[in-house]
């Protein structure tokens, strides 16, 4: 998936599951759009629907969730950019078709009416300190791609 405001479907099966996806979706949706300093956790547990008991039920701090929505986002791409790869292997007539995929993702990511530019980039800028772990998060993507 490109690496856009909202995040894949949950699938979950029970109701702490479930809502713990609501919370990284409707905090990736916010920060996306918002930057994570500027989007409150009374933000997100409005947009969310839940109360403030059970943010904290999953996650102990605001930072934990950031880290938490960055590394859903990171597992995203990376599932996605791998079947976009995958789908295009290289020929005789058309060996550059893998490096071609990856292009076309990038392509159709930052087109998407939902992209508002990348969240790990966001999250190291918005987090200068490598002891943040909203920056550990996006550092550990950044490495791993």
């Amino acid at each position: 998936m490109p690496e856009t405001s909202s995040l894949p479907a949950p699938v979950t099966t029970s109701g702490a599951s479930a809502k713990r996806d609501v919370l990284l979706r409707a905090a990736g949706e916010l920060f996306a759009r918002q930057g994570y300093r500027a989007v409150g956790i009374d933000t997100v547990l409005a947009a969310a629907g839940v109360a403030k008991m059970t943010l904290y039920k999953h996650f102990r701090s605001k930072e934990e969730l950031i880290a938490a929505v960055l590394e859903q986002r990171g597992d995203a791409i990376a599932t996605d950019l791998s079947e976009r790869i995958a789908a295009a292997p290289a020929t005789p007539s058309n060996p550059g078709a893998p490096i071609l995929a990856v292009f076309d993702w990038l392509a159709d990511a930052v087109r998407s009416p939902e992209f508002h530019g990348c969240l790990f980039i966001k999250a190291a800028s918005e987090y200068p300190d490598p002891q943040d772990l909203p920056r550990q998060a996006a550092v550990a993507f950044k490495k791993s791609c």
